[in-house]
């Protein structure tokens, strides 16, 4: 499995993160998360170009330890952006540390960010400084995970990174850095160290991250997927309208009343019924629709494993899959699961089959998994890992709201976004691929917010059988 530091980094940086950063910057959400989608690539793009020679891989190698760049910050980001003095340190803090890394090439980067995103230049600077600690966070965590012990070791980990940081960086980072191409930088490295770049691409389950929310809540078992389920009505109630102040209890007695029931060990009879809730909040507004639809989804998933066992009435809404090696899964019928599992096992070999996720939703104008753990991708894996030869394509869509080059990138990030949560869960990286296509592949109409909400998708693509 091959290991992608951007989409690892992407998973930690979540809605809230940004959402405290433009508050401390006094920027709009939408150019933070601009900014930051490519202050990330090039700021790898950068330590890669450090690390192609060995007195710039050995200096960085020693700032990892040196510096406790262990990934321990994630933990701490929402104290550190919560604004004040301790906001105030944190940037002073990595202002060093770019300064350190990049020296007086970082003039230049934070005109890039700036004319990229539109934020002003002074808040690109103080944004990439609080961007840079992250960065060497995840890649201090990744280094111990890997057991790498010397610069050559560093390098071959930076440089195996070059084409998930080729597709997103931002044009211009050549010129704004000063360096030459990643493959130029690669190239370099290579004759650096000969030999000793060894090729990183199969890490095994020692390197697995799971890319989750920094800010998000864990919606576990027990009392946990309760909370979790309040939680979200609480977002939702916030930014709904008069609406929600009957359909938000109705939605959590929903999900109480399917953790009850999973509890009494009869799970999926409030299956259906929560997808039609989910879909009723479609016309309160997206922002409703993208949080509601992951706490409806939990229970359809939370709640599904047991309806065999809860009597007739229910038992016919189940589609009992056995897959390669003996594994049954249950699945809804008429569910992406049920439909992508039912064509996977069959005879059928043509491909290009589309098949469009019920429950893999993401938090509003973000890449964000709104359910992590999601079990809907869960199974896919496992169908995936039961036929090795069947290749995927995850194909990001969004409604025409918006500006459409956003649109773009954000349909793009949450192809990558379900690309990595299936990377993680051990899916080789040679089947997936992913896609985001903007507004530009509508299946309903963007004049109602029915049909907008319908356009608003991930789709899976059955690219090999």
């Amino acid at each position: 499995m091959s290991l992608n530091l951007l989409d690892l980094l992407k998973g930690q940086i979540g809605s809230q993160v940004i959402k405290q950063a433009s508050g401390f910057l006094g920027e709009s959400e939408s150019s933070t998360q601009s900014a930051m989608d490519g202050i990330l690539p090039s700021l790898l793009g950068g330590l890669m170009s450090n690390a192609s020679s060995k007195s710039g891989a050995g200096a960085l190698f020693d700032l990892l330890g040196s510096g406790g760049h262990d990934g321990g910050i994630m933990s701490k980001l929402p104290g550190l952006l919560a604004g004040g003095d301790a906001t105030s340190g944190f940037v002073k803090q990595g202002g060093g540390l770019l300064d350190s890394l990049f020296g007086n090439k970082v003039g230049g980067l934070v005109s890039m960010i700036s004319s990229l995103s539109g934020l002003k230049s002074g808040s690109a600077s103080s944004l990439l400084s609080m961007a840079a600690p992250i960065v060497m966070g995840m890649l201090g965590k990744q280094k111990s995970a890997l057991g790498i012990n010397n610069a050559s070791g560093l390098a071959s980990l930076l440089m195996s990174q070059k084409d998930h940081i080729k597709d997103a960086l931002p044009a211009g980072f050549s010129n704004a850095m000063g360096i030459g191409s990643l493959d130029s930088i690669t190239g370099a490295a290579q004759k650096e160290f000969g030999s000793l770049l060894a090729p990183i691409s199969n890490v095994g389950k020692k390197t697995t991250e799971t890319v989750s929310r920094a800010a998000g809540a864990t919606v576990g078992t027990g009392k946990k997927v309760v909370a979790g389920a309040a939680d979200v009505a609480t977002d939702a109630a916030a930014t709904g309208g008069s609406l929600l102040k009957w359909l938000l209890p109705l939605l959590a007695a929903l999900l109480i009343g399917g953790y009850l029931l999973s509890k009494l060990g009869c799970s999926n009879p409030a299956g259906d019924m929560a997808n039609k809730v989910t879909k009723t909040t479609t016309g309160v507004g997206g922002a409703v629709v993208d949080k509601t639809a992951g706490a409806a989804g939990a229970v359809v998933d939370k709640t599904k494993d047991a309806v065999a066992a809860g009597g007739d009435a229910v038992a016919g809404g189940l589609n009992k899959i056995k897959l390669a090696g003996g594994k049954t899964i249950d699945f809804v019928k008429g569910s992406f699961g049920d439909k992508f599992a039912s064509y996977v096992v069959g005879s059928d070999k043509s491909v290009g089959k589309v098949f469009t996720f019920d429950n893999v939703n993401f938090a509003t104008g973000s890449a964000n998994l709104a359910q992590n753990p999601n079990p809907e991708l869960d199974n896919l894996a496992a169908v995936l890992a039961a036929y090795p030869s069947v290749h995927v394509r995850l194909e990001g869509h969004t409604d025409s709201k918006g500006n459409a080059g956003s649109n773009l990138r954000l349909s793009q990030q949450r192809a990558d976004a379900v690309k990595a949560y299936l990377l993680n869960k051990g899916v080789k990286a040679d089947r997936l691929a992913s896609k985001g296509f903007g507004h530009t592949k509508p299946v309903a109409k963007n004049d109602t917010e029915e049909g907008r909400a319908k356009n608003r998708r991930t789709d899976a693509v059955v690219t090999k059988k």
